[in-house]
Formats: C-alpha cells, structure tokens, sequence
C-alpha cells in the first residue's frame, strides 16, 4: 500500500508542477515524468486481478497509450518545425559575428 501512496503523491506532484510551469520545456518534461510514472501504474494494477479486468482501467490505460502517442507525435512536429529556426538563427548570427569582424578590420 505504501507503493501505490508514494505513487500517487508523485503524480499529484508532477500533475501541479504541469499545471504551474511557465515554459513549454517544463511541461515536456512533466508529461516525460507521467509516461515514466505510467509503467509503475500499470505495475502495481497488475496486483490487482480485478482492477486490470476492469472495463474502466482498461479504457484509461488506452487513452494514457493513445495520449503518450500523440503527445510523441506532437514533440517531433515541434522539433521538426524548431530546427529549421534554429539553425538559421545560428547561421544568422555566425553572418552578424563575420560581419562585425569584417568591419573591425
């Protein structure tokens, strides 16, 4: 019983630290500790014959799967669209620094 506390403290801790971070890498990294967390979740169900017949648990752990792949999905959209940013911002300040150093001449 002490496993199943200390689990769900942790995912109240993490649910709050989701709903109060101000950045979007803050967040990445609550929803990262969640999938982490899934695992010990689906653990600790499996003690419990009952629970993992359930056709609610069994709904849930579907959703929490189907959200994890979404939520993948989404992550390497957002890279894939980010990285093109970034490395022109890189390449536009590689272009400022040669500039400068240009003129410094």
């Amino acid at each position: 019983m002490k496993s199943e506390q200390t689990l769900i403290t942790s995912l109240n801790k993490i649910e709050e630290d989701y709903k109060n971070a101000n950045k979007l890498n803050s967040k990445i990294e609550n929803i990262k500790l969640l999938y982490t967390n899934f695992s010990s979740i689906i653990a600790i169900a499996e003690a419990y014959p009952n629970l993992i017949k359930d056709p609610d648990f069994i709904s849930f752990k579907n959703n929490l799967q189907n959200t994890k792949s979404k939520t993948i999905e989404k992550l390497k959209l957002y890279n894939n669209l980010l990285t093109p940013y970034i490395n022109l911002s890189n390449k536009n300040k590689q272009i400022t620094n040669d500039f400068i150093e240009l003129i410094s001449l």
